[in-house]
């Protein structure tokens, strides 16, 4: 059976992280964590189901960046694990269906970039390899009227993304600089399934396939002050298998 849908979502995300630096090597770690809520709606030939949910994740890593012999050359890695509290209400044949989990997130990161000066423009080109995962989970959905009891399984996602792309920034001064982007990401892996037993029998779920090609255009403004403060906003334009928008507000101090 054919189904679309539309879905809705707004991120809220943080890290916080220490560092410390041997000859060339600079490593350390952080902890991340974020929020976010969503609204999903799918249509098929039979029925309409609308939900909507929210999740939170916490988590802890380790990163290391190493400079290589060529001037502005470095290689970058992290590996990380966290838990992932997920929270789904749905509307299944008119009665609101609460579905609530907690599992555990992994992830792994290996990348390298060089960067460059020409008069006033920093240059960074870079290639990025990531690695993202999250443990399997099933749950029970309780019988009401008109909803019989369901169990309800889905397997572990494994996701496996490359990024190639460009960056800029302008000196417009000492402390103000501009900056603008573009890069190509391609999903060579990322499907989720799963499978749904109840009274009458087993179905496997239409699976959520998010391989493919992405274009992503980045924009924004970055402000570093002479205390080790710095701040930046930005805004990313995504086309292709992921669309949409996406903005980010960030500060950092260094010490």
């Amino acid at each position: 059976m054919d189904s679309r849908g539309d879905t809705d979502t707004t991120i809220v995300s943080g890290l916080v992280g220490y560092a410390a630096h041997i000859a060339q090597t600079e490593f350390g770690g952080f902890i991340e964590m974020g929020h976010a809520t969503y609204d999903v709606r799918t249509y098929n030939g039979l029925a309409n189901v609308s939900g909507a949910g929210k999740h939170n994740y916490a988590g802890v890593g380790l990163y290391v960046n190493q400079s290589l012999p060529v001037e502005g050359w470095q290689v970058t890695a992290y590996l990380k694990g966290g838990a992932f509290s997920n929270r789904y209400d749905a509307q299944l044949a008119g009665v609101t269906t609460e579905l609530d989990r907690t599992r555990a997130y992994w992830g792994a990161h290996l990348g390298t970039h060089f960067d460059y000066q020409i008069a006033k423009l920093r240059g960074r080109a870079f290639i990025s390899y990531f690695y993202d995962g999250v443990d399997s989970m099933s749950f029970n959905v309780k019988g009401h009227d008109g909803v019989e009891g369901a169990r309800f399984e889905y397997d572990a996602l494994n996701a496996h993304r490359v990024q190639l792309g460009s960056l800029f920034e302008y000196d417009y001064s000492p402390t103000h600089r501009p900056y603008f982007g573009f890069a190509l990401e391609q999903t060579l892996k990322a499907e989720a399934s799963g499978q749904a037993h109840d009274s009458q029998g087993e179905i496997s779920l239409r699976s959520s396939d998010l391989e493919g090609t992405t274009g992503i255009l980045s924009a924004g403004w970055t402000y570093e002050g002479n205390d080790g403060f710095s701040f930046e906003f930005g805004l990313n334009g995504y086309a292709g298998t992921r669309n949409g928008v996406s903005g980010q507000i960030q500060g950092n101090w260094k010490f």
